[in-house]
């Protein structure tokens, strides 16, 4: 039973990234404090690297603005090499010149809907096959007849009829 739970979780930690979408905004538009995804200069990116921000797109979060510049928190290098690991994270400054793309991160409500309704119906499949099945637990075989004892989770439940 705790295979299943794990497979529940993992279900839902696949289908977390689905409830967001990235919209596009102007540097002047998003709010401090807001999650974004940032494309930068190859030039930006060389001088980040010795920071540990490699590629040319950044996720993170807005920290503020100082000036020309903008302050991004951003994940740097993971703490360990377990998918239970959590990344380092760490503030960089970034010219408004160098930013060739700002996205703002959004909550998709469709998207959300349907990952939370996968989410329901595997954890009712879970239920019912943990409760004893589909088609019901009884001795008959057919399953038409009164069942002799209905079975549970780890409890047996017996069942008489007149």
């Amino acid at each position: 039973m705790m295979t299943r739970a794990h497979s529940l979780v993992a279900i839902l930690i696949a289908l977390q990234p689905a409830c967001y979408t990235y919209a596009p905004a102007t540097l002047e538009t998003v709010p401090t404090g807001a999650r974004v995804r940032v494309l930068i200069t190859s030039a930006a990116e060389q001088r980040l690297h010795p920071l540990g921000v490699s590629g040319t797109m950044m996720t993170g979060e807005l920290l503020g603005r100082n000036g020309d510049s903008l302050s991004l928190l951003v994940p740097s290098v993971p703490m360990g090499s377990s998918y239970e690991s959590r990344p380092l994270y760490q503030q960089v400054v970034v010219s408004s010149g160098d930013i060739l793309r700002v996205d703002l991160r959004r909550l998709d409500r469709f998207r959300t809907g349907v990952a939370v309704g996968v989410a329901a119906a595997v954890a009712a499949a879970i239920t019912v096959q943990a409760l004893g099945g589909w088609s019901g637990a009884t001795s008959g075989g057919d399953g038409g007849g009164p069942p002799e004892s209905v079975r549970g989770w780890g409890i047996s439940i017996p069942v008489s009829w007149p």
